[in-house]
């Protein structure tokens, strides 16, 4: 549903609730087209109020550094490569490639390992980049350290990270495919990421009673929104999601509160049967 909140201005923030069930706890399951209909012809002629508002700070950690398997699944994710194409573009990273006047260079860590452990060096040259690139405020207090307690981990390696942080993709970029420059970019976003500042985030929930003509039971709504404070890290690198889905922004609820009366503005059905 698509609700405002009925305010004496011309001026009206539209959001969105989801339909999650009655006030008393029941769960409603919608089985056919005609028992959707019926609904929706009950939350048109219903009346809206807040019954409860809340906000509350989350803060989000980075992920990190990449082991062969969790390479694996982002570069699926992100770019769609199979694992196979994955591995072997990784090796091509690892072993070297022509780089300019400084030769062959190795660009990444061994790429098979289990560990998500990193170099002192390496860390302290990624925190100086960040400081560097991004200012005091992306860099936390203390270094990050990441450990991983598997059964058979290969602790002799390192986690997958390039050998070089100040070696940005777009420097290496003329020199490189495609494939791997992209999973090169993957990389170093990773590890860079891994060392900034967590990202903070108001998160809001609102319950939302739609009283029901001639009922006891009143349908129970809910809308939410998560709104960026400080991104952190996210400035970089997001675990799970596509690049264009990042930019994409968070929905804003208004100020409401307990009691506040809404307005229906229409219905959004989206079961299917």
């Amino acid at each position: 549903a698509e609700l405002a909140k009925k305010i004496p201005s011309a001026e009206v923030t539209a959001f969105r609730a989801m339909l999650i069930g009655l006030t008393d706890g029941t769960k409603i399951d919608i089985h056919t087209q005609q028992e959707a209909t019926e609904i929706g012809d009950e939350l048109k002629q219903a009346s809206y109020k807040v019954l409860k508002a809340s906000t509350k700070k989350v803060t989000r950690q980075p992920a990190p550094p990449f082991i062969t398997s969790t390479l694996q699944q982002e570069a699926w994710r992100k770019l769609h490569f199979p694992a196979k194409l994955t591995m072997a573009v990784a090796q091509e990273l690892y072993e070297g490639l022509p780089i300019g006047d400084e030769g062959n260079v190795g660009l990444i860590t061994y790429m098979r390992t289990d560990s998500t452990r990193v170099a002192r060096a390496a860390i302290v040259e990624t925190r100086e980049f960040i400081m560097d690139k991004y200012g005091s405020e992306f860099v936390p207090a203390h270094a990050r350290s990441f450990t991983r307690t598997v059964k058979g981990a290969q602790e002799a390696h390192e986690a997958i990270r390039p050998t070089k942080i100040w070696r940005e993709p777009s420097l290496l970029k003329p020199h490189l495919t495609d494939a791997q420059f992209k999973l090169y970019q993957l990389i170093w976003k990773r590890m860079v990421a891994s060392q900034m500042s967590a990202a903070t985030f108001d998160n809001t929930a609102v319950d939302i009673q739609a009283r029901r003509p001639y009922s006891k039971a009143n349908y129970l709504l809910r809308a939410s929104s998560s709104v960026t404070r400080f991104p952190g890290f996210m400035t970089l690198y997001t675990e799970g999601k596509d690049e264009a889905e990042e930019g994409k922004p968070s929905s804003i609820l208004p100020q409401l509160e307990k009691g506040d009366r809404l307005e229906l503005l229409g219905l959004f059905p989206e079961q299917h049967f």
